[in-house]
């Protein structure tokens, strides 16, 4: 444990420690067999836990405590060497290392930063830079991506909005822009012998370059499951590398010199293709396979897989929370483990049954964190990868080749990718098929983690029964975990208030799973719906609603409600809009959007009411056709019951319309929650409208430091006064309230 915490403390000069240790182990520590002995997977279980400990006496620099402490947000001047240039959507993202960061003239050393520009550079380039700095968010919402985790996975703690960049010094290393040069000149060919959408495939899967692929091809392969194909990983390793070093031996070059050659190669290889997780883990899975070979030892994958962990863990131990880095290597232990046991309890020499098989292997191993950061899983994706990854060399080959090619002549290079384009074209009318297959996909949700914990446990334990002695119908045995993972919980009720910035996005769902959505909109995230909502929701397990209700048709309350409607990954049952003759095109765009989306539209009114098995929601505001010259004013005003539970949900309505429904709030009074009208408004939650309803606790739905002043202090007061406890989104986060035992919980999720 202590040699763990040191390992971390002292950072990446342990590195050449680490790998002197794992090579010593290689030798002293090995069965008579001559493998690499298993006791590799310590160093990881040291390195993880070595990070853990780590957290409790992290400090941070100077720099970003001022970060965190100024809101976010700093002024100041850097100086760092460019590490990986990407291409953005404005520009390109500078990933700078050996950073000098000057704040009110004292320098201090931070972590390495993103760099956003309109430029590009040359790795190893030396940068001044003076710019906005500002700290990753964190995830404030359940299922939403948390980029603050991401980047530390990275050694990235912040990014800089560059606005002046001076560079000090050229890039002194040869080998860099050899491999930035040859890089673009391969995309270039790519994009001149076959059409844009292909080329940004193939610009993927040969040269790393993931964000100039097509968004819609993307996503079609990953939600079918294929989307491996477009990282680099093993195959890519294995084709070039593995590749190179038997065609040098052929050509009676020595084992050494046959070694060098290749790993030189995969190296260069991985400077120009930006050197991702899965790609890192590769190389050094073949070199330590080639140097096995080289020095007459032998070499199994899981004891590679862990010399892996421990050089990439000593190097960053955060990688731990990065989920390439985990799928990578429950992958091959699916392979190894897995995959190795149920061909060998089959005895098959049929080579479809045992591709089948080894896929089975993979997804048993994989399932439960593919439902844990993605919350869907494509059930036919064995099916299609048993097709995909065998056809995966015609790609590789062929993209290659047509490079190759293409750099003589464009015709030459057309045809020699020819076979390769119609495989992708074959790869994507099988996925859109796959797709129109009714529960081709299963929107499953987040797992919790003790649940993951004990599927693997259990899946372990019958991987060593059936190896013991092996027989197909033991192979059955493994399905079990299977089930118990894919089980959903039973839902209880939930009402979930989103950060969705300035704005409103409110989640319903009774125990007897009817799901209700009140809103979803705001004025300063413009892909609420991509990054939030449709997150959420699948992290829920939740693909339909039942469903959506609209207070009233401002942006901050429906922006999100537009994409959902476009959108088939969620489907709308019921779409609800206030009745009202403040009409205008807001409304009507909106009405004609889910008449074509939703499978029933209608307009909602005082009195009506979702009825549940367990619950109700009751509509008391506004009246049928209500007349009105604001549209605030007409706001969807609904009271949810539970049990003995109640909570008011009031949208944006002024202190007038609080007075104008105080009769049909009185029968429900007092009330456990209120979400307080228009954000915390100053003209809104007056003091006669809070006596009445009385509330427990009081949820402000608002953005961070929002340019309305929202929530208003002489609302804070009021509601202060009536002993009604506040909890704001801009400062916790997603407020999640459920019931336990007839007890109502409240939590922030930050």
């Amino acid at each position: 444990m202590l040699a763990g915490i040191l390992l971390y403390e002292t950072g990446v000069a342990v590195f050449p420690a680490v790998f002197v240790t794992a090579a010593f182990l290689y030798f002293i520590l090995k069965v008579k067999s001559g493998k690499m002995h298993y006791l590799y997977l310590v160093f990881p279980i040291i390195t993880i836990i070595s990070f853990m400990m780590r957290k409790s006496f992290d400090s941070e620099s100077l720099f970003l405590e001022n970060l965190k402490a100024d809101g976010g947000k700093i002024l100041c001047q850097l100086e760092g060497s460019v590490d990986l240039v990407k291409e953005s959507s404005n520009g390109y993202k500078i990933f700078l290392q050996d950073v000098t960061v000057t704040l009110d003239g004292t320098e201090c050393r931070t972590e390495n930063c993103i760099v956003y520009s309109e430029d590009k550079y040359l790795k190893r380039d030396r940068l001044k830079i003076s710019g906005k700095a500002a700290a990753f968010k964190s995830a404030s919402n359940p299922g939403e991506f948390d980029l603050e985790k991401y980047y530390a996975t990275l050694k990235i703690k912040y990014a800089v909005y560059a606005s002046r960049i001076t560079k000090s010094a050229g890039s002194d290393v040869f080998i860099y822009s050899l491999a930035d040069r040859i890089s673009d000149k391969a995309d270039n060919i790519l994009h001149n012998i076959t059409d844009t959408a292909t080329a940004s495939v193939f610009g993927a899967m040969i040269l790393g370059r993931r964000e100039s692929i097509d968004t819609d091809m993307s996503d079609l392969f990953t939600a079918c499951g294929i989307g491996h194909i477009l990282a680099i990983s093993g195959l890519h390793i294995s084709l070039l590398g593995m590749g190179l070093y038997k065609l040098l031996r052929r050509c009676g070059a020595g084992d050494v010199a046959s070694m060098a050659g290749g790993a030189a190669f995969i190296i260069f290889y991985g400077l120009m293709t930006g050197g991702g997780v899965s790609q890192t883990r590769a190389l050094i899975m073949f070199i330590t396979a080639v140097y096995a070979n080289v020095a007459n030892r032998s070499y199994d994958m899981m004891s590679g897989a862990s010399l892996s962990a421990v050089i990439m863990l000593a190097d960053c131990p955060y990688l731990v929370h990065n989920s390439g880095f985990q799928l990578s290597f429950a992958a091959v232990f699916g392979i190894t483990c897995i995959s190795s046991t149920l061909c060998k309890a089959f005895d098959s020499r049929n080579k479809i049954l045992n591709s089948l098989l080894s896929g089975i292997g993979i997804q048993l191993a994989t399932i439960p964190l593919i439902m844990y950061y993605y919350y869907r899983i494509p059930v036919l994706s064995v099916l299609l990868n048993m097709i995909v990854v065998p056809l995966m060399t015609i790609v590789m080959i062929s993209g290659i080749s047509g490079i190759i090619a293409g750099s003589i002549n464009t015709a030459f290079g057309t045809i020699a990718i020819g076979p390769g384009a119609m495989i992708l074209k074959l790869y994507e009318k099988m996925c859109e098929g796959n797709l129109k297959i009714n529960g081709s996909v299963y929107t499953c949700g987040q797992p919790a983690a003790w649940r993951i914990i004990v599927y693997y446990i259990v899946l372990g334990l019958i991987i060593y029964y059936i190896s013991q002695k092996p027989h197909r119908l033991k192979t059955l045995l493994a399905l079990i975990p299977l089930i118990f993972i894919l089980i959903k919980p039973r839902p209880h009720f939930e009402m979930d208030f989103l950060d969705v910035g300035q704005g409103d996005g409110i989640f319903i769902r009774m125990e007897d799973g009817t799901t209700i959505l009140v809103d979803s909109g705001s004025t300063d995230n413009s892909r609420l719906y991509e990054y939030t909502l449709e997150p959420f929701l699948l992290s829920r397990g939740v693909d339909e609603l039942d469903y959506v209700i609209v207070t009233h048709c401002d942006n901050d309350h429906i922006s999100a409600l537009k994409a959902l409607l476009n959108e088939s990954v969620i489907h709308v049952t019921n779409f609800c809009m206030p009745s009202t003759t403040c009409i205008d095109d807001a409304y009507e765009d909106l009405w004609e959007l889910a008449s074509e989306s939703a499978s029933n539209i209608m307009e909602i009114y005082a009195g009506m009411r979702i009825q549940t098995a367990d619950g109700t929601v009751t509509c008391i505001h506004p009246s049928y056709q209500y007349k009105c010259d604001d549209r605030n004013d007409y706001s969807t005003t609904l009271v949810v019951q539970y049990g003995e539970f109640t909570a008011l949900l009031t949208g944006d309505i002024s202190s007038e319309q609080e007075k104008e429904i105080l009769p049909y709030v009185q029968p429900y009074a007092p009330f456990d929650l209120l979400k307080a009208a228009h954000h915390g408004s100053k003209y809104s939650s007056c003091t006669e409208f809070l006596d009445e309803v009385s509330p427990l606790a009081c949820i402000i739905s608002c953005g961070i430091d929002n340019s309305y002043g929202h929530p208003h202090t002489e609302t804070m007061d009021r509601i202060n006064a009536a002993e009604s406890e506040i909890y704001r989104t801009d400062e916790i986060g997603a407020v999640l309230v459920n019931l336990r035992d007839g007890k109502v919980n409240i939590n922030g999720y930050r």
